[in-house]
């Protein structure tokens, strides 16, 4: 019996797993209009485009076995979101600092 209750949380923390990771990926694709250098928006969901955004929110410090889970998605997405930004910025500086040599 506590096999199979074994089998059971191992399943549910995979579930748990996959609904983070979709909602990830409806999270960060509906900001992605918002920004410049993201993906065009129309674009089909991948499994490697779900694996990219995941593994760019590990990169911030996701954690998927996070026990708080719908915030500590939300605050990755937030930093996500202001790396991606800065990294817009940076571009959009580049050339002009290159034109000014």
């Amino acid at each position: 019996m506590s096999n199979n209750t074994l089998n059971a949380g191992a399943r549910l923390r995979v579930l748990a797993a996959a609904v983070a990771l979709a909602a990830a990926s409806f999270s960060v694709s509906a900001h992605a209009a918002d920004t410049a250098a993201a993906r065009d928006a129309t674009a089909p969901v991948t499994h490697a485009s779900l694996m990219n955004e995941l593994s760019e929110l590990r990169a911030v410090g996701y954690d998927l076995q996070d026990d708080s889970f719908p915030e500590s998605l939300q605050r990755a997405e937030r930093k996500l979101e202001s790396k991606r930004r800065a990294e817009q910025q940076a571009t959009q500086l580049s050339p002009q600092a290159g034109s000014a040599s």
